[in-house]
């Protein structure tokens, strides 16, 4: 399948680790994965004691190791907050797009690897 949408994606049950998120149907490689609506926010420091607790297990860190990325409301968060690591993984990004780095099987869980975050970079034939 040549896009995603909100359907692609379902939440289950990980081998890797707690909840992951697993494709819906096959997806093509090079395809822009949906994985999270426009309601991330950045918030350049935590508003409270509880709030950085929140923020250090479950957000992203910020450019440069200040403030945080996280999503508009921890009791609504999309699935891409859901995504696990692993050293070979079949999906890569470039700031908060997803793309498919390989074919993905349905029921396949999508996986990214963690290193890479913050980096801006994508393979080749990833086109945007």
């Amino acid at each position: 399948m040549r896009h995603t949408d909100e359907f692609s994606f379902r939440l289950g049950v990980s081998a890797i680790h707690g909840v992951g998120v697993f494709a819906n149907h096959a997806i093509d490689a090079g395809v822009l994965l949906h994985l999270f609506s426009e309601e991330t926010r950045y918030l350049a420091e935590a508003p409270s004691e509880p709030a950085r607790r929140l923020l250090e297990t479950y957000g992203l860190e910020g450019e440069d190791g200040h403030g945080y990325y996280c999503p508009r409301s921890f009791t609504r968060v999309d699935a891409g907050w859901y995504l696990n690591h692993s050293d070979t993984p079949n999906a890569a990004h470039r700031d908060w797009e997803y793309f498919s780095l390989r074919p993905i099987e349905e029921g396949e869980e999508i996986t990214i690897d963690y290193r890479t975050l913050g980096e801006r970079t994508l393979p080749d034939f990833v086109s945007r």
